[in-house]
């Protein structure tokens, strides 16, 4: 098997292989292409295999003990092949019937045993008889490691283990056989431990902590500690965000830090941060993992792939699927690298793994074409087929042209970039790197004569030296030229001249107007200011209403505390919304809202503030399924409005309420005129709530709220949403989105990383609107099970 065939192929006519190493074969199901070069990154399971694994932890014990955990509870051995040089498969143990839950850690405790870091605590394996048992502190007041994600471990110089955890920080002492759980680190309030991800030692004695509540730098021997975190007012110089993901103390003695926001690198002398997020030409701000090679430069897992950032030149390289990778989304703290420097990442659909000195650019130089260019005139669009050394005039009506060219490189065509140089008979011009746009867009040239050269490069941005070379005369217009100068002279001193004598005798009849008007202008402008007042107020009283309407709603910290794979597309029609989302976490369950409330702007936004504290207040009782919640929502409703003869049926709100038990994924859920989709191995499925909203009247029994059961599966993906994106006008017919369009637009975005989910969504929202108005407040919430 290989890349690019994913069917059998019959009728066979023809086989060409091109000089970027790609067969291409005519068959009857059409033309094929099979890239015959090897893929740079090692990949377990390999591209055509029909398992996924969601490697969560890694430790390559040597180079024939390799173990893998997984989020299914799968602990797998694996070996290296000296055959092959890949990984084979040794043994695999299924611990899921155990309910160990998720394995997000493992550390090598001795020679015959190794402790798994779980979403249940910590279980010891024994590695001679495959069996496993559950560790427990000896005595303790409360079991501190029961029901507690263990994220990761370390072993100091004293032979003491540190263990970062969901529920802060914990130290166990091999030698004394002694537990010690840290709940904050003195009794300042700022040094209150977090849930604690990562841990890296520097050459200073400094243990440093990574949390969900910024950075700790904690000094082992004399047990001072500091706490640094993200501070906006000075961005540049501080952690960009307060969750760190990944610590990195490198063969340099440089500490690095990876976030949720972006990589930072301490800086000891000054004692602060130098940030590179995505506007410094980061990939992804999101960094998972970190890992540095021989040459000092270091290797990072993100939601958009692998990247290699090379520290002395601060240039970053994006690796994707064209090279093997597992899938675009890495898991936190899946990392490794053995003692011969290959380095491991583990994802959501798999592990790989690959020696940093192997990794080469392919050598081919392809060659570059410009393939047409399109004229644009006056309501006229006409296109011309290129060929290298052609002479193009530019006629003097054309408002723009584009040029269209291409790299004659197949082995991924959307990593192929372009760059172009456009010079004219007195200046020198520069070459301008157009990334991966392969077109061309020029416009208000000056009229002269021009060369025009362009290049492209390979997947791996091997830049062709030779560059396809046209000339270009752009045609002076008629209104430039000398004789049309001579014209415009004579007509300015003609009408320079009647004008004179026709202003002489208006003036006459402006002096007897003179009086009327400035009467009329007094009155214009008073009522002018008094509008302006007018008009300033209400804003302001709108702005005030927003910021009023913002405090109410759960803040984006907590939000992603409680649902970390989640995201929020929120648009407002005006400046406050009738739409908004709740969430609140009790125990294991996530009680979940989306709510939209009747109208928009003002209106609306009252009726959301009502929500919410109706919301709050229902929480402060034992109820936890979803449609008695509605219904006593209902009822609080109606007791708020009642002695209102004024509201009708319609003044209420429109909600989706779900409540999520997180550790058996099952989801309750129940809606008022709202429905939930959740997608699952690329099929959508829609669950109805009841057809009647929170209305102001009390409902009989028939009109009772009902609550659905989803079993949810890993990986599912729920949406919640009101109805403003599916009725939004637009496209080239100014029709409603409509929901079969919008189930579609989530059925291909479902399994993309969810900041790129949201990115999509608001993307394809802008281009269906186009010009129309948005005639609704728009909320998507979405979540990953």
């Amino acid at each position: 098997q290989y890349r690019g065939i994913t069917y059998p192929l019959t009728g066979i006519s023809r086989m060409v292989k091109d000089k970027a190493n790609n067969l291409w074969i005519g068959s009857y199901e059409g033309l094929t292409k099979v890239d015959l070069k090897p893929f740079k990154f090692g990949l377990y399971p390999e591209a055509n295999a029909n398992s996924i694994l969601n490697v969560t932890s890694i430790n390559v014990v040597q180079k024939n003990e390799i173990w893998i955990g997984t989020r299914r509870a799968e602990l797998l051995r694996f070996a290296l092949n000296p055959k092959n040089n890949k990984l084979q498969s040794v043994k695999n143990y299924d611990f899921k019937a155990l309910a160990v839950g998720g394995i997000f850690s493992i550390f090598a405790y001795n020679n015959n045993e190794l402790w798994l870091g779980t979403s249940k605590g910590i279980f010891a394996f024994d590695k001679k008889k495959g069996t496993l048992f559950k560790v427990r502190p000896n005595n303790p007041a409360t079991n501190f490691l029961e029901n507690n994600l263990i994220y990761a471990f370390y072993l100091d110089n004293r032979d003491v283990i540190w263990i970062g955890s969901e529920y802060g920080l914990h130290q166990y002492d091999r030698k004394n056989q002694k537990w010690h759980p840290y709940v904050q680190l003195s009794d300042s309030y700022n040094a209150t431990i977090h849930s604690v991800r990562c841990f890296a030692s520097d050459d200073k004695g400094n243990l440093w902590i990574g949390t969900d509540d910024g950075l700790i730098c904690y000094n082992i021997e004399t047990k001072e500690y500091k706490k640094y975190l993200s501070n906006p007012k000075k961005s540049i110089r501080s952690i960009p965000s307060n969750n760190v993901y990944s610590l990195l103390f490198s063969k340099n003695n440089q500490l690095w830090v990876g976030t949720n926001a972006g990589l930072c690198l301490y800086n000891s002398t000054t004692d602060d941060f130098k940030v590179f997020t995505e506007a410094e030409g980061l990939p992804n701000n999101t960094i998972y993992s970190m890992i540095d090679d021989p040459r000092g430069n270091i290797w990072l897992s993100t939601n958009k792939g692998i990247i290699h950032f090379e520290t002395a030149t601060e240039i970053f390289t994006t690796y994707d699927l064209a090279d093997g990778m597992q899938g675009y989304e890495y898991n936190l703290g899946s990392a490794a690298v053995s003692n011969d420097h290959r380095i491991f990442f583990g994802g959501v659909n798999g592990l790989n793994y690959f020696y940093p000195d192997s990794l080469r650019p392919y050598p081919y130089e392809p060659y570059t074409a410009i393939t047409a260019i399109e004229l644009v005139s006056v309501g006229v669009k006409r296109l011309y087929s290129i060929f290298s050394g052609m002479e193009i005039t530019i006629p003097a009506r054309t408002k723009m042209f584009n040029l269209y060219f291409s790299a004659l490189d197949f082995t991924y065509p959307a990593n192929n970039k372009y760059m172009y140089k456009l010079s004219s008979t007195t200046t020198e011009g520069l070459w301008i790197n157009l990334g991966t746009k392969n077109y061309l867009q020029l416009s208000s040239l000056r009229p002269g004569n021009y060369i025009l050269l362009v290049k492209g490069s390979n997947s791996d941005q091997v830049w062709s030296k030779n560059p396809f070379v046209i000339k270009l005369i752009v045609e002076t217009p008629f209104y430039k030229t000398t004789w049309a100068i001579v014209i415009y002279v004579i007509v300015v001193i003609a009408s320079v001249f009647f004008f004179i004598r026709w202003r002489t005798k208006r003036l006459i009849l402006e002096n007897r107007e003179l009086q009327e008007r400035n009467a009329a202008s007094i009155e214009i402008n008073r009522q002018k200011e008094e509008l302006a007042l007018k008009n300033k107020n209400i804003t302001d009283s709108i702005n005030y209403a927003w910021r009023i309407q913002m405090a109410m709603f759960p803040s984006e910290r907590t939000f992603r505390r409680i649902l970390p794979n989640s995201f929020i597309y929120h648009r407002p029609r005006d400046i406050v919304s009738g739409d908004f989302y709740w969430i609140h976490e009790k125990e294991d369950k996530i009680f979940l809202a989306v709510v939209d409330c009747t109208g928009h702007g003002v209106p609306g936004a009252f009726m959301s503030i009502l929500g919410i504290e109706l919301l709050r207040n229902l929480m402060n009782t034992d109820i936890e399924d979803p449609a008695t919640i509605l219904n006593q929502l209902n009822e609080e409703f109606s007791r708020v409005f009642s002695g209102m003869d004024d509201l009708s049926l319609k003044d209420g709100m429109d909600i989706s309420f779900c409540t999520w038990y997180r550790n058996s994924n099952i989801l309750l859920f129940a809606g008022a005129e709202h429905v939930l989709y959740y997608v699952r191995n690329n099929q959508i499925f829609e669950v109805k709530g009841n057809r009647f909203s929170v209305g102001i009247e009390p409902r009989d029994e028939e009109t009772k709220f009902i609550t659905h059961t989803i079993q949810l599966q890993t990986n599912d993906m729920v949406y919640l949403f009101s109805d403003g994106y599916a009725d939004q006008f637009g496209g080239p017919e100014g029709k409603k989105f409509k929901y079969r369009r919008f189930r579609h637009l989530l059925l291909n975005i479902y399994r993309m990383p969810l900041e790129q989910q949201k990115l999509i969504l608001d993307e394809t929202f802008e281009l269906w609107k186009g010009n129309q108005e948005q005639v609704d407040d728009i909320l998507i919430v979405g979540f990953r099970a």
